[in-house]
């Protein structure tokens, strides 16, 4: 229903169905979540960062608590009080610092950035699983490194993305103007040698696109020894399709930093051997139930309870719903003035100022 109140254009009747449907308390860190996202959508860039940061507490408030799952084993997963994911936890961040952004403030953009890299420093590293290694967290960071006038730090972060393979036009024609800037003697590695450095008239425009949806969960049937149980899993989806922007009649591609779509299945297939491994203990346990009443009270009251016992298994579909599909950017050299951005319909004046970067957030379905 939100996603299609959404897509309409109608982002804050979106947000009031939320807040009139107010989640089992299980539930209430996605709750968080969703509210964070589409107030972030709906431009309330204020509000989205106090749903953000209550999402933040709340996750805190989870790592000091003990987490039981035994309700998991009698009932089903659904059971659990939802924990973020550890692919989900710098995207709070991220979005923080996009709202920053939105509010004309990179220097608190940048506090986010360094929380980034304080607190999942390991997510940059060779050995860590694909979908921990966000490219677009990159981008957006190295952008708003540059922003605050920090080219060495807004450089470490381009050559981490040359190094993943992203290399367009902008990309790289940025990535070479910081390194010649920063006087290095290796900027051959970066291809593209247009505008090398940047004219004094000229400043930069970041296009971040927030497009799609990310895929919901459905149930399928999973398999250990002879059980049989439901299992989350994501259906197989189309590779992302590449925005273009055009300003005064150039086109611009946009590059795919994050498959969101990828991301939220692989981390999924992570999960697996822990969801399998509680959903044999729920039919022990429940089984055993069973055969104690059949063999101690009745044995059709436990043929009929092991029955009941069994239907009530339901796989854990729930999920940070209102991501988008994938993440999208690019970063552009203009000239300083008024310039008309266009992008699947949508229209935008920007100003740009010589020597300052400006960032412009759109959402696409």
């Amino acid at each position: 229903m939100i996603r299609g109140y959404a897509e309409n254009g109608d982002v804050n009747r979106a947000i009031t169905w939320l807040e009139k449907h107010p989640p089992p308390k299980r539930d209430q860190l996605l709750h968080y979540l969703d509210q964070g996202t589409l107030l972030h959508t709906a431009k309330r860039y204020e509000e989205s960062n106090q749903k953000f940061q209550q999402a933040e507490a709340y996750i805190e408030e989870q790592s000091r608590q003990i987490a039981s799952k035994s309700a998991a084993v009698v009932g089903n997963d659904n059971l659990i009080p939802y924990h973020a994911r550890n692919f989900e936890k710098p995207l709070i961040d991220l979005y923080e610092a996009l709202n920053w952004l939105g509010m004309g403030n990179p220097k608190e953009a940048l506090i986010e950035v360094r929380q980034i890299d304080t607190r999942y420093a390991e997510h940059s590293k060779e050995e860590a699983p694909a979908y921990l290694q966000n490219a677009f967290i990159k981008f957006i960071s190295a952008a708003i490194w540059s922003a605050n006038g920090k080219i060495n730090d807004a450089y470490i972060d381009e050559k981490w993305l040359l190094k993943k393979g992203f290399q367009n036009e902008e990309l790289t024609a940025q990535g070479r103007r910081h390194c010649l800037a920063l006087g290095r003697s290796d900027c051959s590695k970066w291809k593209n040698k247009n505008r090398e450095l940047p004219l004094n008239n000229h400043g930069q425009l970041v296009v971040v696109v927030s497009q799609g949806w990310v895929p919901l969960k459905t149930s399928t049937e999973g398999k250990a020894g002879l059980q049989v149980f439901p299992l989350p899993t994501y259906a197989e989806s189309f590779d992302v399709t590449s925005a273009t922007v055009k300003i005064q009649g150039t086109s611009h591609p946009l590059t795919p930093f994050a498959d969101m779509a990828k991301i939220v299945r692989d981390a999924l297939k992570d999960e697996e051997t822990e969801i399998i491994a509680r959903a044999t203990a729920r039919f022990v346990t429940k089984t055993g139930a069973a055969v104690a009443v059949g063999t101690q009270v009745d044995e059709d009251l436990g043929i009929l309870l092991g029955l009941l016992l069994l239907t009530t298994n339901e796989a854990d579909l729930r999920s940070w719903g209102t991501l988008p599909r994938s993440f999208q950017g690019t970063t552009i050299s203009l000239p300083a003035g008024t310039h008309e951005l266009r992008l699947d319909g949508i229209r935008h004046e920007v100003e740009i100022r010589p020597g300052e970067t400006t960032f412009i957030m759109l959402r696409t379905y």
